[in-house]
């Protein structure tokens, strides 16, 4: 087991934001780009599961089914090759990974939130290795020659957001502190995070409340060099969305009216682009019509094309504009973006 110790990280260069935490996303016009429309085709009989998150690697799918207490690693034709029990008292402990990557070695690597820790677990299952955290992980990305993390935000602590874990199991700060919001009750929402690879480095974007993404470059492939700060697009019809928090007591209606920047996120099979699942700001029936927003590496807007599912995760899929998607009823989707 590898115990990990925390140090500054004085070589990052973060770009820093003015004092306060207010933002100013990138809107883009009602409409732009949403002319387009992703070509979408049912999964027939998909693996039986409640998705609680989905990443691809290459012609590898790893899917955390939280409510079924597995992890499923699946092919192209979505043929289970591996499936991991989550037991906390099993031979490799496992309770609620919030963030997985697969190495070149076909080893599974799982940031676990409750047990603070990256388990490194085989695909038959085995242990292989642990690295405990001094705090509870939220996301994982691989990233040069170690792995990218970032902090749950429970009461007062942490007091930094994102961490690189090193080969050795060393943990260094990148330097960026987590969000303020008011109400505070709603900071662990305001500092969850998605991630994704993208050429030259990993990006890195909040999920609720805050318009922000990071950018963390490491050109030489193992050190990192820079973080910078980068306004996420939002459609303009969202614009009212940007800075309101709902007072507690919270209901579910009110938490669904909170902005949300990034449902998911991937990256193209060539890391030039990211693919950020969002919401249009429109209604499709009973749920927020979804949209794909395609941007440059830096969260740059290029373009949006709207989905004809109610998606909640996704992740890119079979070729150049495919992507692969799940709704909140566990149907499966393979879409092509056009």
């Amino acid at each position: 087991m590898i115990r990990s110790s925390v140090t500054p990280l004085l070589a990052v260069l973060a770009a820093c934001a003015p004092d306060g935490d207010t933002w100013n996303p990138a809107y883009f016009p009602d409409g732009e780009g949403t002319r387009h429309v992703a070509s979408c085709e049912e999964v027939r009989h998909p693996p039986n599961t409640d998705v609680s998150l989905m990443r691809s690697f290459g012609d590898t799918l790893v899917v955390v089914d939280g409510a079924g207490g597995r992890t499923l690693v699946l092919d192209r034709a979505f043929d289970i090759l591996a499936e991991i029990p989550h037991d906390p008292e099993g031979p490799a402990p496992l309770l609620d990974p919030r963030g997985v990557a697969l190495t070149s070695d076909s080893v599974l690597v799982f940031a676990d939130r409750p047990l603070a820790r990256l388990q490194f677990i085989t695909l038959g299952g085995t242990l292989a290795r642990t690295v405990d955290l001094p705090f509870m992980p939220d996301a994982l990305q691989a990233h040069g020659a170690g792995f990218l993390t970032a902090s749950t935000q429970l009461g007062a602590g942490p007091d930094q957001l994102l961490y690189f874990v090193d080969a050795q199991g060393g943990v260094t700060e990148l330097g960026e502190e987590p969000r303020g919001v008011d109400p505070w009750q709603l900071r662990t929402l305001a500092n969850l995070v998605a991630m994704a690879p993208v050429a030259g480095g990993t990006a890195v974007a909040h999920r609720f409340v805050v318009p922000e993404g990071y950018a963390i470059s490491s050109p030489d492939g193992t050190g990192l060099v820079r973080v910078t700060r980068h306004a996420l697009p939002v459609p303009e019809r969202l614009s009212s969305r940007v800075g309101w928090l709902p007072a507690p007591p919270f209901d579910g209606d009110a938490l669904m009216d909170i902005l949300t920047p990034v449902l998911d996120m991937d990256a193209t099979q060539d890391g030039r682009e990211l693919l950020l699942l969002s919401r249009s700001g429109r209604r499709g029936g009973p749920h927020h019509e979804k949209i794909v927003i395609r941007t440059a590496g830096d969260f740059a807007f290029v373009e949006s094309i709207r989905l004809p599912v109610n998606a909640g995760h996704l992740v890119a899929w079979g070729g150049r504009g495919g992507i692969l998607v799940a709704d909140d009823q566990d149907h499966w989707y393979t879409c092509v973006l056009p």
